[in-house]
């Protein structure tokens, strides 16, 4: 049911960037570098049908936060049925997250207006090669804003197409292919580590 729906939003929207969404393990390969022995705030924009979502409600450490945004509307919506949380002893989810349907370039009064000065992680899988040249550069400004020192921001595409913008934001960038998807993953792991 997840493809068909990615599907049809893939037709209609083009900031939906791929037809089906992520599989499993490649999902987890790229949530590997998030700390689950604290709690964190995770930001993730494009969360799409939940995919990587599902994956954090059931890793993160007790505590810890998901602010997901998205512009698609219907995924949006439809995200907090789909990622279903993982509950403590007191029958009170174990990660909180909220789902929004919301431009990424506002993560930072985002994150203000919910009392968070800094997310520790933010994870995007939005289609960046579809952006201006101008909408990279403020994203990628934006997002490091938005992090704390040390924090990282998680970038998988098809595509290294991002990796220029990221390099001219942050201190440490690392990339790498991961294979074992379809199509294969360009991860790209951006690092602040110190504040601007």
């Amino acid at each position: 049911m997840d493809k068909i729906k990615f599907f049809f939003n893939f037709l209609r929207d083009r900031q939906v960037a791929s037809i089906t969404p992520t599989a499993r393990m490649a999902v987890e390969h790229t949530c590997k570098p998030i700390d689950r022995t604290k709690p964190v705030v995770v930001v993730e924009y494009g969360p799409g049908t939940g995919v990587f979502t599902r994956h954090l409600m059931s890793t993160l450490a007790p505590g810890s936060r998901i602010i997901a945004i998205d512009r698609n509307e219907d995924f949006a919506k439809d995200l907090p049925r789909r990622a279903t949380p993982k509950f403590d002893s007191k029958d009170t989810p174990a990660v909180q997250l909220e789902s929004l349907h919301d431009d990424a370039r506002r993560v930072a009064d985002i994150l203000h207006k919910r009392g968070i000065d800094q997310a520790d992680y933010v994870i995007s899988g939005i289609p960046f090669s579809f952006l201006s040249v101008e909408d990279k550069a403020t994203l990628a400004a934006k997002t490091r804003a938005a992090l704390k020192p040390g924090g990282m921001f998680i970038v998988y595409q098809v595509t290294f197409h991002m990796e220029p913008w990221l390099r001219e934001t942050f201190d440490d960038v690392r990339t790498h292919w991961y294979w074992l998807n379809v199509p294969p993953l360009a991860i790209m792991e951006a690092t602040t580590k110190r504040s601007r």
